[in-house]
């Protein structure tokens, strides 16, 4: 069976939707330890000050704290910003620009033997051993590459021409990857 779609921005942040829900739960992690981090370092140099009797003087404890320290605070403000918001989807979509398949009609061929892509810039074959993992969303199928987390290829629903072609799709995915998980 055959997905053709043509590659723009805006399929790589549905693409990306799809990422970011596929993997909530890392990010979630991430986020908690950059502000138990914060957290730690400001209650160590709080304390610090609160035993050199120098919580009179904390105006500039905060400002070691707020604007020193490699910008502590900072740091996990723009991480948490970054993930939770549609910058990361913006920016990966302004790079994606710079890429040989924006804006190119793209055919994937999912047979038994593996996976197939063509376009005007780029053919590629791969077999199914070379997929590590796939989730699919209600949106599509994100497929990765070996044990990479960021290199992956997007196969939407809506490129498929009919239901049956992308059920099939799905039972040949889940015969040869192990590491599928169905998402929404």
């Amino acid at each position: 069976m055959e997905c053709r779609f043509t590659y723009t921005s805006k399929e790589l942040q549905r693409a990306i939707g799809q990422y970011r829900q596929s993997h909530i739960i890392s990010t979630l992690a991430w986020t908690a330890v950059m502000w138990l981090t914060f957290g730690l370092i400001f209650l160590v140099n709080f304390s610090e000050d609160l035993k050199n009797n120098t919580a009179q003087e904390s105006s500039s404890s905060w400002n070691g704290i707020l604007l020193g320290d490699a910008g502590i605070l900072i740091f996990p403000i723009i991480f948490t910003a970054y993930f939770f918001s549609p910058l990361w989807g913006y920016v990966s979509a302004y790079f994606f620009r710079r890429n040989p398949l924006y804006n190119q009609q793209v055919l994937y061929k999912v047979e038994q033997a593996g996976l197939e892509l063509a376009s005007e810039v780029l053919n590629q074959k791969a077999s199914w051993s070379a997929i590590g993992k796939v989730r699919e969303g209600a949106k599509g199928f994100i497929l990765f590459w070996g044990k990479s987390k960021r290199s992956f290829h997007w196969l939407p629903k809506d490129g498929f021409s009919s239901s049956a072609d992308i059920d099939t799709c799905r039972d040949l995915i889940k015969q040869h990857v192990k590491n599928f998980k169905r998402n929404g």
